[in-house]
């Protein structure tokens, strides 16, 4: 799990500068490859159906559990790919606000094969964002 230039930014102003910091809502996206400089996400051209997921206010909380770690404690599901989608191979998830910023990213542990008919799920409990 990384915290992208963006977050720090935003966290580090909101620690010393006094500025507020609120996503609003977060949409969890997948990605096909995730770096510090740059990332990839799975396109409609392969995953016709494919739609970042929105946690927002009270949904959020159920989602998450915030302590030294925040947990992803509900699973997540995207919709299904469709019968003639050629499928791609998600190898990341992002976490995005509406205006297209990406905050924080991690592998998926042993990627996440998207074949056409499948309804992509994050399993509870399988996202952790670590703070140190």
């Amino acid at each position: 799990m990384s915290l992208t230039n963006a977050a720090e930014l935003a966290i580090g102003q909101g620690l010393f500068n006094g500025t507020s910091f609120a996503i609003g809502s977060l949409q969890l996206g997948l990605l096909t490859a995730a770096s510090e400089s740059a990332h990839t996400e799975v396109t409609t051209g392969v995953y016709s159906t494919y739609a970042r997921q929105t946690i927002t206010g009270s949904e959020a909380s159920s989602v998450w559990t915030v302590k030294n770690s925040s947990d992803a404690n509900a699973a997540i599901e995207f919709p299904a790919l469709a019968s003639g989608d050629t499928g791609v191979t998600a190898t990341h998830w992002g976490l995005f606000d509406a205006s297209n910023n990406l905050y924080v990213y991690g592998e998926i542990t042993g990627n996440l094969v998207l074949t056409a008919g499948q309804v992509p799920t994050v399993a509870a409990n399988s996202l952790t964002v670590t703070f140190n």
